[in-house]
Order: C-alpha cells, then sequence, then structure tokens
C-alpha cells in the first residue's frame, strides 16, 4: 500500500542521508590517509599528536606534507561537524551518534576494519554525551 508523500519528512531524510554520507566519505578519507602515513589515530592522544602536528617543526616536503594536512583538516572538520550537530536544537546528541553510527557501519560493509585508523568513535560520543 502506497503512502503518502511527505514534502517535510521527505527533505529531513534527504538530509540525514546527506549527512551519513559527509560522515562516511571523510571517515573513509581519514582512514586511508593515516593508513598510508602509517598513523594509528586510535586513541584521542594519536589523534591529538596529528592535530598539534605543525608543519614548520615536521620540516616534511611534498606528497607526504600534503596528506598530513588534508588528514589534519578533514580532522578538524570532522570533529567541528559533530560539535556543531550534538550542540543543534534540530539534530542533538543521540541523532549526532545514530548518525555517526550508520556511517560507522557502512564503511565497515565496504570494508574498513571497525578499528581502522581514525575510525574509532569513542572519543566523540564521550565529547557528545560529557
Amino acid at each position: 500500500m502506497p503512502t503518502e508523500s511527505n514534502p517535510r519528512r521527505d527533505a529531513a531524510a534527504r538530509q540525514l542521508e546527506r549527512m551519513v554520507c559527509y560522515f562516511e566519505s571523510t571517515g573513509a578519507r581519514i582512514a586511508l590517509l593515516a593508513r598510508s602515513l602509517g598513523l594509528p589515530l586510535r586513541s584521542p592522544s594519536e589523534v591529538d599528536a596529528v592535530l598539534q602536528d605543525d608543519a614548520a617543526d615536521n620540516r616534511a616536503v611534498g606528497p607526504q606534507a600534503v596528506m598530513r594536512d588534508e588528514l589534519r583538516a578533514l580532522l578538524l572538520m570532522r570533529y567541528q561537524a559533530i560539535t556543531q550537530m550534538a550542540h543543534s536544537t534540530q539534530v542533538g546528541p543521540p541523532a549526532t551518534r545514530d548518525i555517526l553510527l550508520i556511517a560507522s557501519h557502512r564503511l565497515q560493509q565496504r570494508g574498513f576494519a571497525h578499528d581502522a585508523p581514525g575510525l574509532s568513535l569513542q572519543a566523540h560520543f564521550d565529547d557528545i554525551e560529557g
């Protein structure tokens, strides 16, 4: 039995899908970059070390420097998006957690290990709930 289309519900579903896709693609790129650079990124301290890495101190040049810069930018963008969603009255902490879990599940279906570099969600959940 067909159901009637609800424009508001349809728009919300499209927005939800966009958010999940954003976190899925960002997580995949973070995992690939971290693996290529040999960075485990399994703990908050490992992520912090990458974020605190200053190109001037590192003196890295070439493709690895570009990959490290991209990795840092993606980690920051993901953190900012999670924080904004969790503190939004339209999304909130429970929905943010669900979106992250769906994105993580999709990555695992695509062959990423649950503990792939940069894909640990526990620190984000602690920030959301804490």
